[in-house]
């Protein structure tokens, strides 16, 4: 065998093993951990004051101004082309005429708790199981 020679293994320990970026895999183990660290931290603190804020469920009595009714109502109506996919499921839906019933029952009262029960009904004149309304 001549020509060849062998060189003696070398262990590298965590600590001392060189990662792409050139810091220790301990090092870099630390980094990632705290990384998560921070995730988790950020997390509960979020837990904790939603905790100590309102609610997220809107309250049935809260009224709406007549522009939020109307900005929202239209919002809805603008989303349904953009997003509904299913027109060829209801060739009758006249959806310009229903729109504008949505618009007046959606005007007769200002509270919250009525336009969620107006956009609910306009939303089901597109019967379909998959598309709905929820505040």
């Amino acid at each position: 065998m001549q020509g060849v020679t062998f060189q003696k293994p070398v262990r590298l320990s965590t600590t001392q093993a060189v990662g792409p970026s050139g810091d220790t895999i301990l090092r870099h183990l630390l980094r990632v951990i705290l990384a998560l660290g921070c995730i988790v931290l950020v997390n509960l603190i979020g837990v904790v004051m939603e905790g100590r804020g309102q609610s997220q469920t809107p309250a049935i009595n809260e009224k709406l101004s007549m522009e939020d009714r109307i900005v929202l109502a239209s919002e809805i109506y603008g989303a349904i082309p953009m997003n509904f996919g299913h027109m060829e499921g209801v060739p009758n839906l006249e959806l310009d005429t229903e729109y504008r019933a949505y618009v007046n029952s959606v005007l007769k009262s200002d509270s919250r708790r009525d336009f969620d029960m107006a956009a609910m009904e306009f939303i089901a004149k597109l019967g379909n199981g998959h598309t709905w309304f929820g505040d």
